[in-house]
This record gives C-alpha cells, sequence and structure tokens, in this order.
C-alpha cells in the first residue's frame, strides 16, 4: 500500500528546493519507489488554498484530492509526496478531516513534515520574498510589527496543534543547515519520506535563491511601478512577474552582491520578542537548543544600520536611468494582458522543474503560443487555458485577445521615494 507523505513548509524553509528535486526526479533510489503527483503546477498550493479559511471549498479540495487519489492508484508508488508551504496556513484538523474524507485509503498511514526556520532568519527571508514578489514594500521594522501584530513568529501554538492532530505522525525539523541530514534540505526531506538513507541527490534545477540588496531594489521598483507608487493594491500577476525577474537575475554573472541581513537594533527586539517561544519550541521539539542558539546569536551577525532599499542609494544617476526606462516600458507591456503574461512565466518556470519524461515540451509550446495569440490562458478546466484570452484591459482586439488595443493610454509610473 501506498504511504501519503505530506510536506507542509514552512514557508521560506527550501520547499522550492524540494519540489523541484522531486519534480525533476533530481535523486536516485533503488530501494523505493517514489511519485510526486503533480499536473498544472510543481506544487500543491491549489488544495492547500482550498483548505483555509479564506477560501474554504469543499468541491475543490475533492476534486484536488481526487486527481491525486487516481494519479496514486494508476502509478502504485511505494510513497507519494503532496508538497504546499501554503499548508502552513491551514488548520491541521481540516487538513486530517479532509484526508479522512477524500483520501481514506491512505490517511492511516499517511505522514507529515514541516520545517522551521530561526525567529530571525523568518523575518529577514519573508522580507526579501515579499519584496521579490511584491506583497510587502516598507521596511523589514515594518514587517515585524505586522509579524508581531499576526503572531506569525509564535511557533509553538501552531506546531504544537499540528503535534496534537498527527501525534507520531508529524515530525518538525530545524531549518539549521548544520541540523539537517547530510546539510542539506533535499536530503533530509528525502530521507524522512522513503525511509531509507540508500539514495543519491543528484543535481536539480535551480531553486528559490535568495536576491541580492541591489536586485531587490530593481524589483522593488518594478512593483512600485505597478502599483502607481502605491496609489493601488498589488495585483495578483505579480508574483509571477517578480518570480520570473528574480530566476533571470540570479541566472547572470551579475547576480551576486549585498547579502540582504537585519539591522542590530532590529535583530536584539526580534530576540527579546521571541525568546520564550524559542525555549519552548526547543524544549518540546527538538534536542539541544538551536532556535534559542540562533536567536542569541542574530544579533552579532547583524548589519549596523538599517540596509536602503532603494535604488538611488545602489546605482549611479546613468544606471537610474536606464532602471527607470526599462521599469515604465515593462509595466506599460505588462498591464496590456497581465493575467496572460503570468500564465505564460508559470508555464515556462513548469517546463524547467519538470522531469522530461514527465511533460510533453511541444505541447506547452504549443500552449504557450496559443496563449499569446488569444487561444488559451488561465480560467480553463483544471488551470488550462480557454478559448477568448485574457481579460479587458482597453479598447480595440489585437491578435485574437479581446480588450487589448491602442486606446489605452498608460501614465507613466513615478521613481519611487
Amino acid at each position: 500500500m501506498t504511504k501519503v507523505v505530506f510536506h507542509l513548509g514552512d514557508k521560506k524553509t527550501g520547499s522550492t528546493a524540494i519540489q523541484s528535486a522531486l519534480g525533476s526526479k533530481g535523486w536516485t533510489c533503488t530501494t523505493v519507489r517514489l511519485d510526486y503527483p503533480v499536473n498544472e503546477r510543481i506544487n500543491h498550493i491549489a488544495i492547500a488554498k482550498s483548505l483555509q479559511p479564506r477560501s474554504a471549498n469543499d468541491a475543490l479540495v475533492a476534486n484536488r484530492m481526487g486527481v491525486i487519489v487516481r494519479d496514486i492508484q494508476k502509478s502504485k508508488p511505494d510513497v507519494a509526496v503532496i508538497s504546499a508551504e501554503d499548508f502552513e496556513d491551514v488548520d491541521p484538523e481540516v487538513l486530517k478531516a479532509a484526508v479522512q474524507k477524500y483520501m481514506p485509503d491512505y490517511a492511516e498511514d499517511a505522514r507529515y513534515i514541516a520545517y522551521v526556520r530561526p525567529h530571525a532568519d523568518r523575518l529577514v527571508s519573508s522580507y526579501a520574498e515579499r519584496l521579490k514578489t511584491g506583497g510587502v514594500l516598507e521596511s523589514m521594522d515594518d514587517l515585524l510589527k505586522r509579524f508581531d501584530a499576526t503572531g506569525l513568529l509564535a511557533y509553538v501554538p501552531r506546531f504544537e496543534k499540528w503535534r496534537s492532530t498527527f501525534s507520531a505522525a508529524f515530525a518538525l525539523r530545524p531549518m539549521v543547515r548544520d541540523l539537517l541530514y547530510r546539510r542539506d534540505v533535499v536530503a533530509d526531506f528525502l530521507r524522512f519520506a522513503l525511509g531509507t538513507e540508500d539514495f543519491v541527490v543528484t543535481d536539480g534545477p535551480d531553486s528559490n535563491e535568495s536576491l541580492s540588496l541591489e536586485n531587490l531594489a530593481i524589483v522593488r521598483r518594478l512593483h512600485v511601478a505597478l502599483t502607481h507608487g502605491g496609489e493601488k493594491k498589488s495585483a495578483p500577476f505579480q508574483p509571477a512577474v517578480g518570480r520570473a525577474l528574480a530566476r533571470r537575475m540570479n541566472a547572470t554573472a551579475f547576480a551576486k552582491g549585498t547579502k540582504v541581513r537585519i539591522h542590530r537594533e532590529l535583530a536584539e527586539k526580534v530576540a527579546k520578542i521571541c525568546a520564550e517561544d524559542a525555549a519552548q519550541l526547543d524544549a518540546a521539539f527538538f534536542t539541544g537548543t538551536p532556535m534559542t542558539d540562533a536567536l542569541k546569536a542574530a544579533p552579532g551577525l547583524a548589519v549596523d544600520v538599517a540596509q536602503s532599499i532603494r535604488i538611488e542609494d545602489h546605482f549611479s544617476e546613468r544606471e537610474q536611468y536606464l532602471i527607470n526606462l526599462m521599469v515604465d516600458q515593462t509595466v506599460a507591456l505588462l498591464e496590456l494582458d497581465p493575467e496572460q503574461t503570468a500564465w505564460l512565466l508559470r508555464e515556462e518556470h513548469r517546463a524547467k522543474m519538470i522531469a522530461p519524461d514527465e511533460i510533453d515540451l511541444p505541447k506547452q509550446r504549443k500552449r504557450a503560443k496559443g496563449a499569446h495569440k488569444g487561444l488559451g490562458g488561465p480560467g480553463g478546466k483544471a488551470g488550462r487555458p480557454k478559448a477568448g484570452g485574457g481579460p479587458k484591459a482597453g479598447g480595440g482586439k489585437v491578435g485574437g485577445v479581446k480588450g487589448v488595443g491602442p486606446k489605452r493610454r498608460l501614465r507613466p509610473a513615478k521613481a519611487p521615494e
């Protein structure tokens, strides 16, 4: 009987690296056969989101889990993995009920694993990720206030609930390199999922590598322009655009730059706020005190003053001119049909992360070409393209995409202050 493993995140704990390795079959194991049943995306975020309170939908859960069950029944692997960092925002009781209802044959033997990043590291990595995807444009200090208000850095209550719900079937691992199996999160996860150390991790596709401070300043400039200087909320397509730009940046020889770091005063504040939570987490889940040690070390590893994310503080006047020129041109193109653009970018990324024998690349290219001509795009069955093109973005009709035309006038975005 197949055993199902749920990889629950957390966010910013190497989920993309794990999913990339699973999707591309970036490992070999002669004793255990593992299947990663994904279709339209490289992860199972759609399932996780349909279980979250603000978008709970039994019909979607039944459909999405039903697809996975049919894939498992067809392939009959020893282990099947369901992975999404957005399970972090799911009530474990809700997930348990869904597994029992829609995957009853696999519920009893299912296992669950999450990784947790030390408190200060989580703040820094979340800040960089949100800058990249357009989710936050303010300072790291402001993000800490938001996290403190929502309790995001209070780990113990959340993980205690996961353990009380799934008992010994739940495992929590510290996202501390020296404590990971082979000092690698992919190897650490595979050991848990496969239940053996008899495997080899091979080279896989690029994962979600962090951007340098300088490159984040450029990406932030793009997001500020897309929100017209903060006059409107971030659009749903911005994460896909930010991630695509980040991938291209990290693929170049100029990707390396200044590392994003917390400043000392803020690190001391995090240490004070999270000290009790770190101590309780260590006592409840880990051998030793990895969370407490990391928290105490944070101020000593911090920079003296807060880092700037303004392009004015990183680039010459000529470089700023070129950045602003390309950003404004990019915004004008993106706003013609943002949803189609986001879909194409996601398809491009997925094609690079799925094993060649698992994806029909000529078909994907044909789909992308059809989407460009208005023959496909987001919104069809199971996320597949449907006829009719994208949403209205102005007058006219070009290339079969309704609403795209020259009548709309895009005002230049102002440079961020």
